[in-house]
């Protein structure tokens, strides 16, 4: 059974800026995924755990697979990006530095094969 979620109606003072179409808002509501599904999906992809992504490494593979974290869960989260940040050890600006990166070739198939199973889980 589906838990019955209330929105919040427009114009209230507690509401100020409220735009149903914006997808930030809905994702308060409607998060597909959390933490541990994000988590699951980068080691099932990338073959590396939220302990690996924590370390102080800069190889690529390592480098890659934290910006699909972050990729993810700016996708499907509401988290900002200090919690995102602290998740992975590391600050926010370099979350957001991992957002705006450019994608790899690796990175491209690995966003591929994590969105096949977000697709997957959400629609299950």
């Amino acid at each position: 059974m589906g838990q019955v979620v209330q929105f919040p109606t427009t114009g209230t003072s507690y509401n100020k800026g409220y735009n149903p179409a914006d997808p930030k808002h809905w994702k308060r509501y409607c998060c597909e995924l959390d933490v541990e599904n994000i988590e699951n999906i980068v080691f099932t992809v990338s073959g590396l755990s939220l302990k690996d992504l924590r370390r102080h490494n800069r190889r690529l593979s390592f480098v890659d697979a934290r910006q699909l974290f972050v990729l993810l869960c700016v996708k499907h989260t509401d988290f900002s990006y200090p919690t995102i940040g602290g998740i992975i050890a590391r600050d926010h600006t370099s979350a957001m530095h991992l957002e705006k990166r450019k994608v790899s070739d690796n990175l491209k198939e690995m966003l591929e094969k994590a969105e096949a199973i977000t697709q997957y889980i959400t629609t299950t």
